[in-house]
């Protein structure tokens, strides 16, 4: 089947620098794309967010690759985008079509109101709280039962707060600590946090990527050493290859996080990543694409990586509530036609 494609590029500023893999960023760009169905008129829209620090296309390659279409594109093309290195345009593509094919479906839905899923969430314990354990407590209070933290010091000794103060903070208040290194430790400075967070390990949701995202068989090791469970995140876009030529690798010992955006959902059904190991997780979209990872965070086992929605200053595309439990806005409801036409505002 064939569809007419429309894209536009778009760019939002950060209220403050932050994180996108290990670069500081002041703003997030991306594309919108519209796709129309060339026989009956239905309409999809999807998000094309590349970071291609973890892997994915980069923003001007996802560029090129829309624009060799001419405008018209069929649903095997789309398929192939995910197989041929543009996982970002292969989602956002694919949550379009998928709109787009049941656009009937979704207005009938819309007249008996359908329920909206609750997706569980983690709070991203900011690094600027002036006292984590308070902000901890506050958290708790929200109702958020697991927080995100990001490790700024290679050694526990060297960390802005004692890790046993955010440890006893997260077991007085009922809630769980997920510590996220980013690749920045080597293998003693992982042992030795793995060493401090063994002590209460039930305050420990998992310690996200410790290692290089290449030093899958040392991060095996420490996962066997521990009670502390390893997540890994960069390393599932360095596996991208051997998982889509299928070749055995041994990767039950871990979490997986899983950005959707960046077509991790893929990879994760290749490799056969149960659910209860799937951490899905937000690559700060806008509310299309952000609309989108929630319906693949829905059936989540694990509380999933969302907390990105204050990240930016109050504008057109932030439609989603923060809090312990977002919310879906569904297809129906969400203002795609509204939202398209403001991206040239930005």
């Amino acid at each position: 089947m064939r569809y007419h494609l429309d894209f536009r590029p778009y760019s939002r500023h950060f209220s403050e620098p932050t994180p996108l893999g290990q670069a500081q960023a002041l703003e997030r760009a991306g594309i919108i794309v519209r796709l129309t169905d060339t026989s009956s008129g239905s309409v999809g829209y999807g998000e094309v967010a590349p970071l291609e620090s973890f892997g994915s296309e980069s923003l001007d390659g996802a560029l090129q690759q829309l624009r060799s279409f001419c405008g018209i594109i069929s649903s095997d093309d789309i398929t192939q985008l995910v197989l041929t290195g543009f996982p970002c345009c292969g989602f956002a593509l694919s949550e379009a079509l998928l709109q787009s094919r049941i656009a009937a479906v979704a207005r009938a839905l819309e007249t008996k109101k359908p329920p909206i899923d609750k997706v569980p969430c983690a709070a991203l314990l900011s690094g600027s709280a002036a006292d984590p354990a308070v902000e901890i407590s506050r958290l708790a209070t929200l109702g958020y039962r697991s927080c995100k933290i990001k490790l700024r010091a290679r050694r526990p000794e060297q960390f802005p707060i004692p890790p046993e103060t955010l440890l006893s903070a997260a077991r007085a208040n009922n809630i769980r600590i997920r510590f996220d290194a980013n690749e920045s430790l080597s293998v003693s400075d992982a042992r030795e946090w793995l060493d401090v967070l063994s002590n209460d390990p039930d305050s420990v949701e998992f310690l996200e990527q410790p290692l290089d995202r290449m030093m899958i068989d040392e991060m095996r090791e420490l996962a066997e050493d521990y009670p502390i469970p390893i997540a890994l995140d960069e390393s599932l876009g360095a596996l991208r290859l051997s998982i889509l030529k299928k070749e055995s690798m041994d990767l039950d010992q871990f979490l997986w996080v899983i950005k959707p955006a960046l077509g991790d959902t893929f990879l994760a059904e290749l490799a056969s990543i149960p659910q209860d190991k799937r951490i899905v997780s937000s690559v700060f979209e806008t509310a299309i694409g952000f609309e989108a990872v929630l319906r693949h965070a829905k059936d989540s086992v694990i509380p999933a990586g969302l907390g990105t929605l204050d990240a930016f200053a109050p504008d057109p595309w932030k439609l989603h509530t923060a809090g312990p439990f977002i919310h879906r806005i569904g297809w129906t409801r969400l203002p795609y036609d509204k939202l398209w036409r403001s991206v040239k505002q930005h």
